[in-house]
């Protein structure tokens, strides 16, 4: 720093002096500190290393990854995406349909409602107008990893009283894949449909009376091998 402010003070042109816009105080290992071009005929380059080189890491020291690992990704692959069908139909009870598809598409499930009714627009129990994905004849040749039906009256009856519906989830049942109702479904639609045999099995305390007493559990909620039930949403 004392050699730069002699320089500073012994200007060539007497009449005009350069000030540099920031002076370095300290160099890394092996650097060199070079004035901008336009300062170069004013002041001699001024260099500054410090005596510590720097340290060359060994090839030996590092750990090497085996050449196996796999590279794990965050985002979801159409493979990984788990399929879900929600259907609906007139009086579906909206909180039990909407959180449903909600929470599934927030955790990254590709869910599809799914119509009972010859048009796509459904009114729900509480007068809410809901609007289905496809109507549930497009479903018939899919798989799906979840079938959810939610309740509500006379949403339940309305899912029970489609037979295409009954197919979807009797297949889903028979090839032990996850199916569930929610508030009056397990009572109303998969009871008839023989869908709760050897099941524990819960369901809306206004319908627990239709449940098979030795099966029925007065619980919020109820897994039973591939099906899940529930009292409410």
């Amino acid at each position: 720093m004392e050699s730069l402010s002699c320089l500073v003070l012994k200007p060539s042109p007497p009449t005009r002096l350069f000030f540099p816009p920031r002076i370095p105080q300290m160099a890394l290992p092996g650097s060199t500190f070079v004035f901008p071009f336009s300062m170069d005929y004013q002041l001699p380059i001024t260099t500054a290393k410090l005596a510590l080189k720097p340290i060359r890491a060994s090839t030996s020291a590092v750990p090497t990854t085996p050449s196996t690992t796999s590279t794990v990704t965050s985002s979801p692959t159409a493979a990984s995406t788990k399929k879900v069908l929600v259907p609906i139909g007139f009086g579906t009870e909206e909180m039990e349909a909407v959180i449903l598809v909600d929470v599934l598409r927030r955790a990254g499930a590709e869910v599809t409602v799914a119509s009972v009714e010859p048009q796509l627009e459904v009114q729900a129990s509480g007068g809410t107008k809901l609007v289905a994905d496809t109507r549930i004849s497009t479903c018939s040749d899919r798989v799906f990893d979840l079938v959810a039906l939610p309740g509500g009256m006379p949403g339940s009856a309305q899912l029970r009283d489609c037979e295409i519906l009954k197919k979807i989830t009797s297949k889903q049942a028979e090839e032990k894949r996850l199916y569930g109702g929610i508030s009056t479904a397990p009572a109303v639609t998969l009871l008839p449909w023989g869908l709760l045999k050897r099941k524990r099995t819960t369901c809306h305390p206004a319908f627990f009376d239709r449940l098979p007493t030795f099966w029925a559990v007065k619980s919020n909620i109820q897994v039973s091998g591939e099906l899940t039930t529930s009292q409410g949403p």
